[in-house]
């Protein structure tokens, strides 16, 4: 096996490489396939696995024969979440203990109500609904936020607010290090405060 090193049986081995596209032979043990998929889901929210010997990512298909019925349950659940945040009416609702969301088509451009729970929340500001005020007025008691109409000063313009590179929340730096987490129940993205890289993506170079 080119990944643990160990002299095994033929039959340790898969029948073909981790993904039809490989180039290479199938020299990655059933073992080792298991663990690396594994790994993989559970530090990839995104669902996005590639071959532990080259580049190639692997299909849904692909998933399915190289782990077990739990980790394929919940590989299966991340492309499906992958899927539904592609969307771009999708927005997911932000009770904490709710995990419904809702396509949200038409109506206030910054009003939605869970179906499921009856939260109300902003998605401009991704928050709590600013009941009884508007989203300009809600805007003009952030600091850092320009109250004047038309004008383009923003959150974030400020060194201290960046977008989450994932879902896009804007998120604020008061101290520490550079490894940012998203406060987002649906996101959790590690990232670089500085570059913006996904945690996963400086590990891996």
């Amino acid at each position: 096996c080119t990944v643990c090193c160990e002299s095994l049986h033929p039959l340790e081995f898969p029948a073909m490489p981790p993904s039809s596209d490989c180039a290479h032979a199938a020299n990655v043990c059933f073992s080792c396939l298991q663990k690396w998929v594994a790994t993989k889901v559970d530090t990839n929210a995104q669902a996005v696995i590639d071959c532990p010997r080259c580049t190639t990512l692997l299909s849904h298909e692909d998933v399915r024969r190289a782990c077990n019925f739990e980790t394929f349950a919940k590989y299966d659940r991340f492309a499906a979440l992958t899927v539904v945040n592609g969307l771009q009416n999708f927005h997911w609702c932000l009770r904490p203990g709710c995990t419904a969301g809702q396509e949200h088509i038409g109506g206030h451009l910054g009003y939605m109500q869970c179906y499921a729970c009856d939260f109300e929340q902003c998605l401009k500001h991704k928050t709590e609904w600013h009941r009884g005020q508007s989203c300009r007025q809600y805007d003009a008691q952030i600091p850092g936020k320009c109250p004047k109409r038309g004008c383009k000063a923003s959150l974030e313009r400020e060194p201290v607010w960046k977008k989450c590179p994932a879902c896009q929340t804007l998120i604020e730096k008061t101290y520490g290090c550079d490894q940012m987490k998203c406060t987002m129940t649906r996101c959790k993205q590690k990232f670089c405060w500085q570059c913006l890289a996904t945690w996963e993506d400086m590990l891996r170079y």
